[in-house]
């Protein structure tokens, strides 16, 4: 079914099961009121939720997808699969479940790239599948892991969830790397000792992943509210997302490529009102408020500045950039070319002047600008 109604008029498919059923029928003179081109379809019960015939109709009245999905009754992991693969960028897929589903296999990197919705209700009312789901804003008194935030991201989202007016009660932070974690460490812990916040780092360098689950479970055992994952493995979507609890969020930041297929319990979509959710890119409004914060000082985007270089190091940093070469954001002026790729923390020996310009020796300042001649 079209959700943009007002804008096309869209088409709604409803596939209803031959023995008959009077919802269906509701859904089909809904959508003509709303203007809509209807299509209404019998399948025997056994065919009812064939994963083939999905495909299908998609191909017939969908090909770029659909927008809308709702399923009713009791549909299979395989259809589940099949309806997640057949929503439009946006997409949103609402479903039923009465009973435990099997491991659903998720492409993790569409639900990011995509933005689609997944929702479910043990209800036999589909509605409540988007009632009782939170949004994204952090609460006062939520518990928040940030899982694989040793880079830029995870040290602006430590800044933020720690500077809030009502602080989530408990923040952890996760990386594998030690290196990493030593100045979200310095950063966060005077933050958090301000706030009355509870902060705890885990390094989970060469853990297995039941073990890192137990370690983040012992930490916070009824379970968390949000998961930021900042991490571009689709096994940490495998290790975090039994750990959220009831109504929780699973938030995919990192970039995980499209295809690849991670099996999960949507049987907790219904049952606990779990959340799965991600995006890519930001709306003209995220940019605006996004420099409203930068500006107010909220974000502190200079304290995630890593290294710096100029226009003909850009070569040499975006290869540093795949490597990981620096826990942080690289800044390239263009008008100083011939500034060579070099993280702060190499300023000391190779521009002193500028370095005696950090703050506390590591973080960017616009002093630190002038005494590179930018000023």
């Amino acid at each position: 079914m079209d959700r943009n109604v007002q804008a096309t008029g869209g088409v709604a498919v409803i596939v209803v099961d031959s023995r008959g059923n009077s919802l269906a029928d509701e859904f089909l003179h809904t959508a003509q009121q709303l203007g809509m081109h209807t299509v209404r379809l019998e399948a025997s019960a056994e065919r009812l939720y064939d994963p083939i015939s999905l495909r299908r109709l998609r191909e017939t009245y969908a090909p770029d997808g659909f927008t809308d999905i709702l399923i009713f009754g009791d549909p299979t992991p395989a259809l589940l699969e099949t309806a997640a693969d057949a929503l439009s960028y946006g997409g949103a897929l609402s479903f039923t479940c009465h009973h435990k589903l099997n491991a659903v296999p998720t492409d993790v990197g569409r639900l990011h790239y995509d933005r689609l919705q997944i929702t479910s209700t043990t209800s036999w009312d589909i509605t409540d599948a988007y009632r009782h789901t939170r949004d994204t804003a952090l609460r006062k008194g939520d518990r928040l892991l940030l899982f694989g935030a040793g880079g830029a991201m995870g040290q602006m989202q430590l800044f933020y969830a720690l500077t809030r007016p009502e602080p989530p009660a408990q923040i952890v932070v996760v990386d594998r790397h030690p290196e990493r974690l030593a100045p979200l460490q310095a950063m966060g812990t005077p933050l958090a000792q301000a706030g009355g916040v509870e902060l705890q780092f885990y390094c989970n360098a060469d853990a297995e992943p039941e073990a890192q689950r137990a370690h983040l479970r012992a930490l916070c055992p009824y379970g968390y509210d949000q998961v930021m994952l900042l991490a571009s493995d689709p096994n940490a979507v495998a290790l975090t997302y039994p750990l959220l609890t009831d109504g929780g969020v699973l938030n995919l930041f990192a970039g995980i490529p499209k295809g690849q297929r991670v099996e999960l319990d949507w049987t907790l979509l219904a049952s606990r009102h779990m959340r799965l959710l991600g995006s890519s890119g930001s709306t003209m409004d995220d940019i605006a408020e996004c420099l409203r914060l930068v500006a107010e000082g909220a974000l502190p985007a200079r304290k995630v500045i890593g290294a710096i270089g100029g226009l003909n190091a850009l070569p040499d940093a975006l290869r540093a950039v795949q490597a990981h070469r620096y826990p942080g954001k690289i800044v390239i002026f263009p008008q100083l070319p011939d500034l060579p790729l070099m993280g702060l923390n190499e300023l000391a020996a190779q521009l002193p002047q500028v370095y005696a310009h950090l703050e506390d020796g590591r973080y960017w300042t616009q002093a630190a600008e002038r005494a590179l001649g930018l000023h």
